[in-house]
């Protein structure tokens, strides 16, 4: 049976630019968490608390893996399996902060 190999455009999308969108975001939720909180959710609903910091470090913790697992592994791997798992996982991360995104705004 022939091998599958991974688009060349699926390569650059996930083991570069996806990965590059991650680098500000991890940054922004570190330093600035209200910044972020303001971007996703109206200040009317929730205003930032400090006591609530290590949540948006966990968030940044998460983000930072996505990213590792994208940029590292995908990039020493072209088992389609592999790659179909890891993308799965970010396209379950990305609709679930699309949906509560969503939530909130209704």
């Amino acid at each position: 049976m022939a091998q599958q190999s991974i688009h060349g455009f699926y390569r650059v999308w996930f083991t570069c630019v996806d990965p590059l969108t991650l680098i500000p975001t991890v940054y922004a939720l570190i330093y600035t968490p209200e910044f972020m909180l303001e971007g996703l959710i109206p200040p009317s609903m929730a205003l930032y608390n400090p006591l609530e910091g290590f949540f948006y470090h966990q968030l940044s913790a998460l983000y930072a893996f996505v990213g590792i697992m994208l940029c590292g592994v995908l990039r020493v791997t072209s088992d389609i399996k592999v790659w179909r798992i890891i993308v799965a996982g970010v396209l379950l991360v990305d609709v679930s902060i699309l949906a509560s995104v969503l939530l909130v705004e209704c």
